[in-house]
């Protein structure tokens, strides 16, 4: 096995990627964009996200770019960014994804809210189900309220089974594991008992 060092590939012109002044990044940049290179159906977009504020940027991207990298690896795509500006590499419904993913996270740091590797995988997995699901609309979503939160089903099925809880007395709740089953009964067990 040879080890081709990232010199020859940009003198050999194979993949024309700016490494953006970070060494420790070209062994990485070759590897996913090498799997990427694979699939005929690449396609990029570039992007800003406004207004500019280098404190939400440094919380959504994480230390050391790490919530972007997450979002890379799961969704099999490239995410260069500078400042404010983007640009993604990828198929086209994993980049539309990408772009949703990133303006919601952004948009929560407006309120003050600490972007974490957890919360990058809740929207990731959100993204994933609107694929599949379609996300409900919030104005038809019904509002759990308690007395410091307000907790909203996500997806149609939770929508049908907070409804459900909400107009009947006994609800039995049956899915796979992880998928909001017993906080949304507690929620509503809670909001019903204030």
């Amino acid at each position: 096995m040879r080890f081709v060092s990232y010199g020859e590939i940009l003198a050999k012109q194979i993949l024309p990627i700016e490494n953006y002044g970070y060494p420790e990044r070209e062994g990485l940049v070759f590897s996913r964009l090498t799997n990427l290179r694979g699939n005929s159906a690449i396609k990029t977009q570039q992007f800003s996200l406004e207004p500019y504020d280098s404190r939400r940027l440094a919380n959504l991207c994480g230390q050391l770019d790490e919530h972007l990298h997450q979002i890379e690896q799961s969704l099999q795509i490239k995410i260069n960014s500078r400042g404010n500006f983007f640009e993604l590499a990828g198929q086209s419904q994993s980049i539309q994804a990408a772009h949703h993913i990133l303006d919601q996270l952004y948009n929560e740091t407006e309120k003050g809210d600490l972007v974490t590797p957890d919360s990058v995988h809740l929207s990731l997995q959100e993204s994933k189900m609107q694929n599949t699901l379609h996300l409900v609309d919030a104005d038809d979503a019904p509002i759990i309220k308690a007395k410091r939160v307000s907790i909203k089903p996500r997806g149609k099925n939770q929508q049908a089974y907070v409804n459900s809880i909400l107009s009947h007395d006994i609800n039995f709740g049956i899915g796979p594991a992880g998928t909001g089953k017993t906080y949304l009964a507690v929620a509503c067990a809670v909001a019903a008992l204030e």
